[in-house]
């Protein structure tokens, strides 16, 4: 068959004469079509806009600097008839200003198709990088012998051509051409991911919709009457009909202008949530992590070092998934002071963000997911020299930590305290041949079955319910009546090591800045510092670093009965959740970490606690799954919104770390909490 190619009329604003990039589609045809011209015939394949141009493309050596290389080459591998396919070139062709315009060629043919596009910055974590978009139309007519050998290059100055890349497709004909109503109706469902509207209109921006005349017109926060709610052409805050508002996760707006569930939504659970000082991370049901907050360190590791969360159109869509290798997913979270880490699908387990004492285990001191490239696959694993596959991991501000199914313990990064176990206060991880089989196991004197790290120590659970905790040790949190630090000298770990007396075996565990919380049978017991009431004992007086102090002497946190299902400890606070989805915190209430409409601590006086201490309210129907405190913040996973696995975060938000597009804390003031407080967008 004969390939056929023809500008078509131009679309709206998409393909004006921006002068910037160049894109060449080549169609290698048979002998017989070499010898062809354009024609006047319906084109099978074609570009929007593109003019015919009569004198070859000439090639230029790769090396000139004329020669712009495509560095990745975006494309379909299906497409049908009728569809406009979108092809996504990113090249690091510099300066952009020379960079020219687009064209589509037939290979052997003295005459190819020349439109313009504008070429723009890859993203903020690729510098350097230019995303070029050209939409290559499938006519209704096409059959498979018209995507055979595609290639794509892009052109510099005098229309030379860089590398060719091949883009080979695969024609589905099974199903019916696409072709949308001529009343706009442009809809997701209707129309395929990359809609024609009328045959004519092709895709339009998010905010834009096909009017009656085919074109793309920005359609601002309402979605046309006639127009499919919901379909990315309404924008992420529509209005039906100019009454239903921005409806939440999982609806979409009506034609009477009410939010319906959306059986077409993404599912949007998120199964975990961390914190660390001042950044969240998530982990959706599909193993996808999104972080924001706070991200000097690369701790985000979205390749740079802007805060995200903090501004307008940082959330949602706009917030990158965090890149953990190809195919990789992740299993587990944790988050540090100003670092995360993720145990993946494969059980490798990966470190990003601050790593001044080695906390990445990478044999260096160098941060990673701060630089563009430093993510994904160039991110290499821990070598954690674990005989077994890692169960559980934690980590604190200067250190982490792996623990194998069959309870072999590695830690790695600083040991100022001895948080490392090791008998010395030397880092490991932050030189090379200290990782792997070099990195000594932790001794316990038992089997360790799960973790939790404070800044500059490490606790773990025991077989049998026992405590064992060493590092640094100045207000007791170690539980083990004095303030000496353990596992910074010889002979301290292993059975030298004493258990944590609780008075009752441990079935939870929760360890943060300076203080932690443990259930024990159906109680719950806090000990280390307390200077702002977080042990919730109404007092500010520590636990732990007194003969004395533990043990049958140490009260359990009165909050007013119920059975508790989780607990968490934070910088000062402490909230646990009970098993009917009520939320209480106490202590450190500085932005409203407490989530109770002012900054009054809880817990550091009598009177305070039990039925007096308020339940946090997060809206009617909602209970609380899961947690994740910060510094000065907390984080509620949530069910019994409109999708199951929606989160909340309230409290200090100079850094962005509630996810909401701006700096202002949640929950220090009246009208801040329940319904007044949004689900945070993710997915």
């Amino acid at each position: 068959m004969v390939r056929n190619l023809r500008a078509l009329s131009p679309r709206s604003s998409r393909l004006r004469a921006w002068g910037l990039a160049t894109l060449a589609v080549v169609l290698l045809g048979s002998a017989a079509c070499r010898n062809e011209d354009f024609g006047d015939a319906e084109p099978v394949i074609s570009v929007d806009g593109a003019e015919p141009q009569s004198t070859p493309i000439p090639t230029g050596d790769p090396s000139e600097d004329a020669a712009p290389q495509i560095a990745s080459l975006d494309a379909p591998e299906v497409v049908r008839p009728g569809q406009i396919a979108n092809l996504r070139i990113t090249t690091n062709y510099s300066p952009r200003e020379e960079i020219l315009a687009a064209a589509l060629v037939i290979d052997g043919i003295d005459g190819w198709l020349k439109a313009e596009v504008e070429a723009l910055p890859a993203a903020a974590s690729d510098p350097g990088k230019w995303l070029i978009t050209i939409p290559v139309a499938v006519a209704a007519n096409a059959d498979e012998n018209d995507l055979a050998g595609l290639r794509v290059a892009l052109l510099g100055p005098d229309d030379r051509a860089g590398v060719f890349r091949e883009w080979n497709p695969r024609l589905d004909t099974k199903g019916d051409p696409i072709s949308c109503p001529l009343d706009g109706d442009c809809s997701d469902l209707q129309c395929g991911f990359d809609p024609i509207c009328g045959n004519v209109c092709g895709t339009c921006d998010n905010g834009e919709a096909c009017n009656a005349d085919q074109a793309c017109e920005m359609v601002g926060a309402a979605c046309p009457e006639a127009a499919v709610c919901g379909s990315r052409e309404c924008g992420p805050d529509l209005v039906c009909g100019e009454s239903c508002g921005e409806c939440g996760p999982g609806t979409s707006c009506a034609f009477g202008g009410s939010c319906e569930p959306d059986p077409t939504a993404p599912n949007v659970e998120v199964v975990e949530i961390v914190a660390g000082a001042s950044h969240v991370c998530a982990r959706h049901i599909t193993g996808q992590v999104k972080c924001w907050g706070d991200h000097a360190y690369g701790q985000l590791g979205l390749g740079d070092v802007d805060r995200h969360g903090d501004e307008p159109e940082e959330m949602g869509f706009d917030l990158p998934i965090v890149d953990l290798g190809e195919g990789r997913t992740a299993t587990r979270l944790t988050a540090g002071q100003d670092h995360t880490c993720a145990l993946l699908d494969d059980g490798s387990l990966k470190c990003w963000g601050r790593n001044e004492s080695g906390q990445l285990g990478q044999g260096d001191t160098k941060a990673r997911g701060d630089d563009a490239d430093e993510m994904g696959d160039a991110l290499a694993p821990i070598d954690t020299g674990l005989g077994d596959p890692i169960a559980d991991i934690c980590a604190g501000a200067g250190h982490s930590c792996a623990l194998s199914e069959g309870g072999e313990l590695k830690c790695w990064g600083g040991a100022a305290q001895g948080q490392l176990g090791q008998g010395d206060t030397e880092a490991r991880g932050d030189a090379a041949g200290e990782m792997g089989s070099a990195l000594p196991s932790i001794e316990l004197g038992g089997t360790a079955v799960d973790l939790s790290c404070e800044a500059r120590q490490v606790c773990a659970r025991l077989e049998g319910g026992g405590l064992k905790c060493w590092g640094y040790n100045q207000d007791g949190q170690l539980g083990l009546e004095d303030n000496d630090a353990r596992g910074d000298e010889a002979d301290e770990m292993g059975a030298a090591l004493p258990a944590v007396d609780l008075d009752g075996q441990v079935s939870a565990l929760s360890t943060r800045w300076s203080h932690s919380c443990a259930l024990v049978g159906s109680a719950l017991k806090c000990w280390g510092d307390n200077d702002a009431g977080g042990l919730g004992l109404g007092d500010t007086q520590p636990r732990g670093g007194s003969p004395g102090s533990m043990g049958a002497a140490l009260p359990a946190v009165d909050l007013g009965g119920g059975s508790i299902a989780g607990i968490a400890a934070g910088f000062g606070h402490s909230c646990a959740y009970f098993d009917d989805g009520s939320l209480h915190c106490w202590g450190f209430n500085g932005g409203g970490a407490l989530g109770l409409g002012d900054q009054n601590a809880r817990g550091d006086q009598n009177g305070e606690m039990g039925d007096a201490l308020p339940a946090v309210d997060l809206g009617p129907g909602i209970s609380v799954v899961g947690l994740a405190l910060g510094n000065g913040f907390s984080c509620a996973r949530l069910d019994g919104g409109p999708t199951p696995g929606l989160v909340k975060c309230w409290g200090s938000n100079a850094k962005g770390q509630l996810g909401q597009g701006d700096t202002r804390s949640r929950g220090d003031n009246a009208g801040e909490m329940g319904e007044d407080l949004p689900f945070i967008d993710l997915w």
